[in-house]
């Protein structure tokens, strides 16, 4: 029995062939402003009154409303079907691979961004503390008993910590 597969497809070519190690021959091309037919023939046989023909591999663009199929003599083509199938196992696996690394890698960002913003609201919190410290200073500069180490030792506090953010916050960036 001959199956003839008839493969119209939107592009300019379409890249067919057996599951064995070369694909059938071109036996018809016919090109249309919009699309091109294909046709390629193979022989297959029937046992237990069945055949199949597999075309692989096919372009991921194939529209599978315009594959057609065929058969000669006595022959009935039932009907026509598209699965995808990788072309390489090690592909998948290596996709899946740097896909988990993205992942990962996002993870990392959100954690960096996260801390960032814990950084950024603490320096906003000792911003704040530090204006207020300053206007009670000017007050306490006012008394002729003020507290000068006490003050000394809080101001230094403050620009340690300012600092420190500073420094937090560059490496949070570098790492960015």
């Amino acid at each position: 029995m001959q199956a003839s597969n008839i493969l119209n497809t939107l592009g300019l070519f379409l890249i067919a062939g057996a599951a064995q190690a070369a694909p059938p021959p071109i036996d018809r091309v016919v090109v249309f402003g919009d699309r091109a037919q294909v046709t390629r023939t193979t022989d297959v046989t029937c046992q237990g009154g069945s055949a199949r023909a597999e075309f692989f591999p096919l372009p991921e663009s194939l529209d599978e409303r315009t594959v057609r199929a065929e058969a000669s003599g006595k022959a009935l083509a039932v009907g026509t079907s598209l699965s995808t199938r990788a072309l390489e196992e090690d592909r998948d696996a290596r996709a899946e691979s740097a896909r988990a690394a993205v992942r990962e890698t996002e993870v990392q960002l959100a954690a960096l961004q996260a801390r960032r913003a814990r950084i950024e609201a603490r320096r906003e919190t000792v911003a704040g503390l530090a204006s207020y410290a300053e206007s009670i200073l000017r007050e306490d500069l006012r008394d002729p008993q003020r507290d000068l180490q006490s003050w000394t030792q809080t101001l230094d506090r403050l620009r340690a910590e300012m600092v420190r953010f500073g420094e937090t916050s560059v490496e949070v960036d570098i790492a960015l």
